[in-house]
């Protein structure tokens, strides 16, 4: 007989709703719906109607991020290309775990980085920029605002050629004396009179929807997250016109987590760790060898403690039900496109089974079977064309990139002439280039290359255990 279940106790204190705070002001209220009016007349409302289709409100107090991603993602018209219930694929809280474990982020929220990686691996364009960059300026806020809401957007069965863009926020609530503090919410609209613009507010059950001076916004996304250490600030996100979302996804591998947290590791780390790989022993001088025995290397570094990211898949089914039609369609498209890679690798570096052909089974690292739908030359292609050709140049030339000094260092510890990396690299170069892989491959392995950045912070770590999200209050 099963044990009774344990009855948890409600919290000592608990809420409906929070008051909210001047300056913000209620979209329902009397004066907001007169803004709303105005802006509507005067056409700054275009990203409105199509995010207010999908408005949703946060599942967990803490998955703003993950609220105001479903509410984008369904209002771009994205595919997501796996089932949400039943026959329909839809975008919830639940499928948005690419880039970081859903328990991980219910139970501490998620950084601005991972949120436009989060992005990314689901088929939107993002344009994210800090608050203290120059490209995060009030001037340059002000551009979003209008590349948002300035056009009057149609329905996506009207609009062949979508060119919906929705501005999204990373703010913190303490600028507008609300409880609280880092948040992200969707911009749905900007009255030009007041200057302000209309929040979204995913967390509905502590605030509605409500407009804010655009400055006093802008001066919220320069307040320091305390986790990170840096400031907060937009993302302008669009649909990707190449593809949905992705099935190959770049993941923390989970065998090297430590009660949940990933390792403490940065993209400067990255760079020294793969550059020590791939020449802590003389290259030969063939251009066409030395490209192999690099390759090698790098396949060897993947299955070491100090790669703290792999590859893997999306499963293409849910609860027993297996999907058909395009999903099924596009996995084969895949595994065939990395079977080809994988072949096209080897005849250009002259090293049949390099790739190509490998019997021994690959490490899953912690992913469960997930790793199963890709046989281990499709891995192996995966991993090596997921990383970013500026990774491998630094690596390989790292006088001719920034951050190079320590690379440096390493290279000259090392026995390996210049004219020796150049010409690995000269042949290495072309092999990875992204136009050069069969063209079902393409789309995919542009999303994973822009994820390296987002998941690893250049110069500087992320603490594992931050929050970003008020846990009790969104």
């Amino acid at each position: 007989m099963a044990a009774p279940a344990a009855h948890t106790l409600p919290p000592a204190k608990t809420f409906h709703r929070r008051v909210l705070p001047e300056p913000a002001l209620a979209f329902s209220s009397l004066k907001g719906q007169q803004l709303f009016k105005e802006a509507l007349a005067s056409g700054t409302m275009g990203s409105f109607f199509r995010l207010i289709e999908q408005f949703h409100t946060q599942d967990e107090p803490a998955f703003c991020g993950l609220g105001t991603l479903t509410m984008v993602l369904n209002a771009l018209n994205v595919d997501p290309g796996r089932v949400w219930k039943g026959p329909w694929r839809w975008f919830s809280e639940s499928l948005l775990d690419c880039c970081e474990p859903l328990e991980l982020v219910k139970e501490r929220g998620i950084t601005f980085d991972k949120v436009a990686c989060l992005a990314r691996c689901n088929g939107a364009l993002v344009e994210a920029h800090r608050a203290d960059e120059p490209e995060g300026s009030l001037e340059a806020f002000r551009r979003a605002v209008c590349s948002s809401a300035c056009y009057t957007q149609a329905s996506p069965n009207e609009d062949d050629h979508d060119t919906l863009k929705v501005l999204v926020v990373s703010y913190s609530r303490k600028q507008f004396h609300q409880t609280g503090d880092g948040h992200y919410s969707p911009i749905g609209g900007y009255h030009a009179g007041s200057d302000q613009v209309l929040v979204l507010d995913v967390a509905r059950f502590k605030h509605p929807p409500h407009w804010v001076p655009l400055e006093e916004m802008h001066k919220s996304m320069q307040r320091v997250d305390p986790d990170t250490r840096r400031c907060r600030g937009f993302m302008l996100l669009s649909r990707h016109p190449e593809t949905t979302s992705s099935w190959l996804s770049l993941v923390w591998r989970t065998d090297l987590r430590d009660n949940g947290c990933k390792l403490d590791i940065n993209y400067s780390d990255l760079l020294r760790l793969f550059t020590a790989k791939l020449i802590d022993e003389p290259l030969p001088s063939d251009g066409q060898e030395g490209a192999a025995e690099v390759v090698k290397r790098a396949l060897d570094f993947f299955e070491t403690p100090s790669m703290p990211l792999t590859v893997t898949t999306f499963p293409l089914s849910c609860c027993g039900a297996t999907l058909e039609g395009v999903e099924e369609g596009k996995r084969a498209e895949v595994k065939a496109a990395l079977g080809q890679a994988a072949l096209a690798i080897d005849t250009a570096l002259a090293s049949p089974g390099l790739v190509k052909g490998q019997a021994s089974r690959i490490t899953a690292h912690g992913r469960g079977d997930l790793l199963d739908d890709l046989l281990d030359d499709e891995l192996r292609s995966a991993r090596i064309l997921s990383l970013d050709l500026s990774i491998w140049e630094r690596a390989l030339s790292p006088e001719s990139l920034p951050y190079a000094a320590p690379l440096q260092e390493i290279h000259a510890a090392v026995p390996i002439s210049s004219s020796t990396a150049a010409g690995t690299w000269a042949v290495l170069r072309p092999v990875l280039a992204l136009d050069a892989q069969p063209t079902a491959l393409r789309a995919e392995l542009a999303i994973l290359r822009s994820k390296w950045a987002d998941l690893l912070t250049v110069g500087q770590t992320e603490t594992c255990c931050g929050t970003a999200c008020e846990l009790n209050g969104g």
